[in-house]
């Protein structure tokens, strides 16, 4: 059976500042989602801050088997979901109603910790080069 899509938040935490936001990583490493700034810029009338831009991209044949075991090692070992503030997310499914996996703190040393930031450096090349169409 195969797995269903990825739906993956990140808030980059240096200066400046990014979100994204992959509403759908797919089994074949096919993706689509969006990239966001969010330095000190006004709120659009969604409330959002700052200027973004769609993006769709694929991963690697590699990067997705890489990244569909470490979903599956988080989705094995299942960690309390905080409400604290957290600066990702990790869930699957719909996007409207997706079950979440794991929600990452700032600060955090667990194996899922560890397994979702792979996951994060995994992604990051493939979404970091549009940053400066943000600036």
């Amino acid at each position: 059976m195969e797995s269903p899509p990825l739906v993956i938040r990140w808030n980059e935490t240096e200066s400046p500042r990014y979100q994204w936001f992959i509403r759908r990583l797919h089994p074949d490493g096919s993706f689509h989602g969006e990239v966001r700034s969010t330095f000190d810029a006004p709120r659009d009338s969604d409330g959002a801050a700052g200027v973004g831009r769609s993006i769709e991209g694929n991963l690697s044949a590699e990067d997705m088997q890489r990244v569909s075991e470490l979903a599956a090692h988080i989705r094995r070992s299942p960690t309390p979901l905080t409400d604290a503030a957290v600066i990702g997310v990790l869930a699957e499914g719909p996007v409207a109603n997706p079950t979440v996996l794991y929600r990452h703190p700032n600060s955090s040393e667990s194996d899922n910790a560890k397994c979702f930031l792979e996951i994060i450096a995994i992604l990051r090349p493939h979404l970091a080069h549009h940053y400066p169409s943000l600036e």
